[in-house]
C-alpha cells in the first residue's frame, strides 16, 4: 500500500522526471592510481520519476571563461530504482531541465520505521523496516565536457 501511494504521488501529482546516465564501467577506462578517466562512456539514459529541488544559477566571475554554478538535489523513490535496475553512483549524470548534472553524493538514510533489516540486533525485528528513498546531490556540468549530445 505504501509503495502504491508513493508511486501515484510521484508519477501523477509531482510529475518531475530526469534522464539518468550511468557511466558504462565496461567501456570506460579508469586510471588505477587516481580513479579518473579521460573519456567516459554512458549506458542509454533511463527516465525516472522523482522530486527535484534546485538552487538559482550563480555566475563565477573569478574564472576567465564564464561558468555557472548550480546544484540540484534529486530524491528517488527506492522502489522506482529497483524496478528500473538503477543504482545511483557518484560520477553518474542527471539530465534535467535541458542541463546536465554530475552526482557528487548519494544518501540513503531514510528507513521505514527507522529500522534497517540488514543490521537488526534480534530476530524479532529483522523482517521490519527498509530503505524508502535515495537522495543524490549534483552539480551543473557544461554539456561540451560530457560528449553526450
Amino acid at each position: 500500500m505504501f509503495n502504491f501511494y508513493n508511486r501515484q504521488l510521484l508519477s501523477r501529482c509531482i510529475e518531475q522526471q530526469v534522464g539518468y546516465y550511468a557511466v558504462d564501467t565496461q567501456r570506460t577506462e579508469v586510471d588505477t592510481l587516481y580513479g579518473e578517466s579521460d573519456a567516459k562512456f554512458f549506458l542509454d539514459p533511463v527516465i525516472i520519476d522523482c522530486l527535484v529541488t534546485y538552487t538559482e544559477q550563480q555566475a563565477d566571475a573569478r574564472v576567465k571563461l564564464p561558468d555557472t554554478g548550480r546544484t540540484i538535489t534529486v530524491s528517488f523513490w527506492k522502489q522506482f530504482l529497483i524496478d528500473l535496475d538503477v543504482v545511483p553512483m557518484k560520477g553518474d549524470f542527471i539530465f534535467w531541465n535541458d542541463d546536465y548534472f554530475e552526482i557528487t553524493s548519494v544518501i540513503e538514510s531514510m528507513y521505514f520505521t527507522g529500522k534497517v533489516p540488514e543490521f537488526s540486533m534480534s530476530e524479532s525485528t529483522d523482517q521490519f523496516g527498509g530503505s524508502l528513498s535515495v537522495v543524490v546531490d549534483c552539480v551543473y556540468v557544461n554539456r561540451e565536457k560530457l560528449g553526450i549530445d
